[in-house]
């Protein structure tokens, strides 16, 4: 099927004044292709176009507090787009709709400087997002979900000679709904809900025994819970089960480096 080839680009800058140093960056992308019908059959006029907006702003200091500190802010906002345009129902039953999705958030990051052979590092942020669809050929919206973040880190890296102990936890809150409007065209009303505290904790552990070797070992405790869409569904062609569980993992990593004249090597 015919396809238009990816059309992307990018734009950004770098402002530095003293300490401060600000960072932006603007990503993009679009597509536009044609669609695979069923078994045998081909799609002549399905069409399926996407599109990718991604900014970042970001602020870093160094030695703010004339300790050797360094603090970063970054903001952070983006859109996609994706549009099935399969009004002559080759597919299935006819459909013209647009799916969005709108994310913004913003994230506060601090390293201290060494005290002895400890190193703090503290995170702070959080994010909302959004996810709609819209019927196009009479343009009305279906019920969209949306979905908050908040959450804080705090890891505390020790250095004693060759050997670096990273533990570090920490601690996210989400909150997730799917809308309706119940009969009020202009009123949004909540109908389902989920409300998360997602704990993480982790230690690493690495190890120089000698010159160009590197040993490390990593253990994490942690949750992932479901996405909008495996919560919610799309209002497309995904039903979504708004009773699943987030998922909790204990992960166990290791891995050995050596360096040398013809290379580095690596397992895990």
């Amino acid at each position: 099927h015919d396809a238009l080839p990816i059309l992307g680009g990018s734009l950004g800058g770098q402002w530095r004044s003293g300490r401060w140093t600000l960072d932006g960056r603007w990503l993009g992308s679009g597509t536009d292709q044609g669609v695979p019908g069923p078994a045998l059959f081909e799609a002549r006029d399905a069409r399926l176009a996407q599109q990718r907006h991604l900014g970042v702003l970001a602020a870093t200091t160094r030695d703010l507090l004339a300790t050797g500190d360094q603090m970063r802010l970054a903001l952070h906002g983006g859109w996609t787009g994706q549009t099935v345009d399969d009004r002559a129902g080759e597919l299935g039953a006819p459909w013209y709709a647009r799916q969005t999705t709108e994310v913004a958030g913003g994230q506060w990051t601090y390293t201290s400087a060494a005290w002895g052979p400890a190193t703090l590092q503290a995170r702070l942020g959080g994010s909302h997002g959004r996810v709609a669809v819209t019927d196009l050929r009479n343009d009305t919206e279906a019920p969209p979900s949306e979905r908050n973040t908040a959450g804080a880190g705090l890891g505390l890296p020790l250095v004693w000679g060759p050997l670096v102990l990273s533990p570090s936890v920490t601690l996210d809150w989400l909150s997730a709904r799917r809308m309706t409007r119940d009969g009020v065209p202009s009123v949004w009303h909540e109908v389902a809900s989920h409300d998360l505290w997602l704990p993480t904790a982790r230690l690493g552990l690495a190890w120089w025994p000698r010159p160009g070797m590197q040993t490390t070992l990593a253990l994490s405790d942690g949750m992932r819970p479901p996405s909008l869409q495996e919560w919610f569904g799309n209002n497309l062609a995904v039903r979504g089960n708004a009773a699943l569980k987030a998922e909790r993992a204990q992960t166990l990593d290791g891995g050995v480096t050596l360096a040398g004249p013809l290379g580095s090597w690596q397992g895990a």
